[in-house]
This record gives C-alpha cells, sequence and structure tokens, in this order.
C-alpha cells in the first residue's frame, strides 16, 4: 500500500499528540506562512468558532510561536 507524504505526516502529528484540528491548521501553516485567523479558518477547513482555542493549544504545545 503506497501512502503519501501528507499521510505519513498526519499520522506523525497524531501519534506526537495532536488533534485533527491542530494538525490541519499546523499544516496550513507550514504550507502557507503566516495568515489571518479567518484565512486560517478557510484554508484548513476548521470553524471560526474554534480556531482561536486550536492556535492557543498549538502555542502551548510548543508547535508555533
Amino acid at each position: 500500500m503506497v501512502t503519501s507524504i501528507g499521510d505519513r505526516l498526519r499520522k506523525a502529528l497524531h501519534n506526537l499528540g495532536l488533534t485533527d484540528y491542530e494538525m490541519r491548521v499546523y499544516i496550513t501553516l507550514l504550507e502557507r506562512g503566516n495568515m489571518t485567523a479567518n484565512q486560517i479558518s478557510e484554508a484548513a477547513g476548521v470553524p471560526y468558532s474554534k480556531i482561536y482555542e486550536v492556535l492557543e493549544s498549538l502555542e502551548s504545545k510548543g508547535w508555533i510561536g
């Protein structure tokens, strides 16, 4: 079975303790760089009502600064 780099990255991030929303946001930021919360929400497919919670969680875990 062939797995894509994206699939392997998601599995690795999951194994490191990131949630689905955290993985989506983190990968989006890696791919696109600095963005507004609204842009991140739209690009990552994470509800805007959750985006600040997810960003704060990633920051507290040391994934973003």
